[in-house]
């Protein structure tokens, strides 16, 4: 890796409330399966995890599949995006935002209903298949993913994919880099976030701010973040 990719320090995202009135001029784009390039890695983490409705494949948009493709050729020799999750069925998105608010009610037991409710879709949307107002990974715009280098290892990025916790954020290293409270062992979390980060939103993608692993295209979060209309509303395989 060199410094261009450590320079490229993400940025500070506002609150993006009301992503869900982002207006969606629908395009016809199909969804594609990612596991027929050779410059991804598809491993489906929610089906082999076992939650109920998750296929054995990762599908985005025809777009998104190219957008990687594009984003790959920046990366350093032999390294390689490793796809997690994609577009998700309606039934996945509910097992998701259950099992989330179950585990956050177990760290957080003093929280009420509507608090527990709010801190869940901090990491996970409403389940929603309605055309004006669908949750981004219904879509098919958007994508949960990471790294392995030329020896085919994860790149640490200082914490597990779908980690409750602040520590999630994009940017948490990089504050802790701005406070001098950053450790010399996270400074490899800090550089390992700023290649990904650089990688994807290089060819036109948007990082979910409150997750390093989550970036968008097409869809009403990208919509909200980078002011354009959304083209992407729910879909169906």
């Amino acid at each position: 890796m060199n410094n261009r990719e450590y320079s490229c320090i993400p940025e500070l995202v506002r609150r993006i409330d009301g992503w869900e009135d982002v207006k969606i001029d629908l395009c016809s784009e199909k969804l594609v399966p990612l596991s027929t390039s050779n410059s991804l890695i598809v491993k489906p983490m929610y089906y082999l995890k076992g939650i109920p409705g998750a296929i054995n494949e990762c599908y985005a948009r025809q777009s998104i599949a190219s957008m990687l493709e594009e984003a790959s050729l920046s990366l350093p020799v032999g390294y390689k995006f490793i796809i997690w999750d994609t577009w998700r069925p309606v039934e996945v998105q509910q097992s998701l935002f259950n099992n989330f608010r179950k585990a956050l009610s177990v760290k957080h037991p003093h929280m009420n209903e509507e608090e527990l409710i709010t801190l869940t879709r901090k990491y996970v949307a409403l389940p929603s298949n309605h055309v004006l107002k669908p949750s981004p990974h219904i879509t098919g715009g958007s994508v949960d993913l990471s790294l392995v280098d030329d020896q085919g290892k994860l790149l640490n990025m200082g914490t597990d994919f779908d980690e409750l916790s602040s520590k999630a954020s994009t940017r948490y290293y990089e504050i802790k880099r701005k406070d001098n409270t950053l450790d010399s062992h996270e400074v490899e979390f800090l550089h390992n976030r700023r290649l990904l980060y650089h990688s994807l939103t290089s060819v036109g993608f948007t990082n979910y701010h409150e997750e390093w692993w989550h970036y968008d295209f097409g869809n009403q979060l990208w919509g909200k973040v980078s002011n354009k209309k959304a083209i992407y509303s729910a879909i169906y395989i």
